[in-house]
């Protein structure tokens, strides 16, 4: 770990003598990949996340990384795209971003980016949370208990505080707002934790193909945003 973070020192610091403005770093809000019963991939980590403690990932998460991802109503996990989407190299899971464990994982991530002289983050996926696990069904309690008084919540949610699961009406367009949100804080928390290192932190996510409104909402205190063109004559064009 240490001497690739010299190396990326080194590759950042001639870029710049090159003349290059800005170097960013590739993250992804919401993926890892591995085997959870085999412990390889991301789960390899984990088992020996003691040895990156003293490098500043903290105390190793009393969960494992199987109980950071995304759920469905239902409790099942959730995965964005497949969770072959990646094989035969390895399952793809899709965290959550209001998962603690997760958090300080990607807090560490952002850090060691920021020590290794990136000016940034990209981050791929930065649209993609749509979660019921226990921190999100808490998390919009809160949000509703937040905007509306006991007898609005009584008269428009029948006191009934639960997330949608059809999108509809002011609860499905409540649910969306969570989200979103939630994905904000997190993109927030990503410039504040690499901003602790170099003082300043660029964040780019992909997060407006189909939904330019996200530029009101979650990206919005963010330094540029992506489109991506994924699909028709001129697609991965971003």
């Amino acid at each position: 770990y240490r001497a690739r973070l010299a190396e990326a020192q080194r590759l950042n610091d001639q870029l710049r003598k090159q003349g290059v403005g800005k170097v960013v770093a590739y993250v992804c809000l919401m993926t890892t990949g591995g085997d959870p019963d085999k412990r390889t991939g991301f789960w390899h980590f984990y088992d020996n996340w003691e040895a990156f403690t003293p490098l500043g990932a903290g105390p190793k998460t009393a969960d494992d990384p199987v109980l950071w991802q995304q759920r469905r109503p239902d409790g099942s996990e959730h995965h964005y795209y497949t969770k072959g989407h990646y094989l035969p190299l390895f399952y793809r899971y899709s965290n959550c971003v209001n998962n603690p464990c997760w958090q300080q994982y990607m807090r560490w991530v952002i850090r060691g980016a920021a020590e290794a002289r990136f000016d940034g983050v990209f981050v791929d996926n930065a649209s993609s949370e749509h979660c019921y696990c226990q921190y999100c069904r808490t998390g919009f309690e809160q949000h509703l208990r937040s905007r509306y008084t006991p007898g609005e919540i009584r008269e428009l949610f029948g006191d009934d505080l639960s997330l949608a699961t059809d999108g509809k009406g002011l609860r499905g367009a409540e649910s969306a707002i969570f989200w979103g949100e939630s994905i904000h804080r997190f993109l927030g928390m990503i410039r504040e934790e690499g901003s602790k290192v170099r003082g300043s932190f660029f964040v780019f996510p992909n997060a407006l193909q189909g939904r330019p409104l996200n530029l009101e909402g979650m990206v919005r205190d963010c330094d540029l945003g992506m489109y991506e063109n994924s699909v028709g004559t001129y697609g991965t064009n971003p």
